[in-house]
């Protein structure tokens, strides 16, 4: 019986998939680009909510960091299952 090593996706896409191996780059990139922002996203509401005064929830700028965050949530979850369904299918 020969046993043969797996491969990483990162060494056969390119050759015998290039168009995974372009699909796989994008969502890298996405993956990339969703962590800068979410950051980005998270010290703006921390910034907000540490310079609050009075009642929280009758600050307007703590409701748009937070309304903020449910409009990217919704656009980071699509990328992430399409990031998620591509692992299953490279794997």
């Amino acid at each position: 019986m020969k046993v043969t090593p797996s491969l990483s996706p990162s060494l056969f896409l390119p050759h015998y998939r290039p168009d995974l191996e372009d699909k796989r780059q994008i969502l890298s990139f996405q993956s990339a680009a969703n962590e800068k922002t979410l950051k980005q996203v998270e010290d703006n509401i921390l910034t907000t909510l540490s310079l609050a005064e009075g009642n929280i929830l009758e600050n307007e700028s703590a409701i748009k960091a937070l309304d903020s965050l449910k409009v990217h949530e919704h656009i980071w979850m699509k990328r992430y299952t399409s990031i998620i369904e591509f692992s299953l299918l490279t794997s």
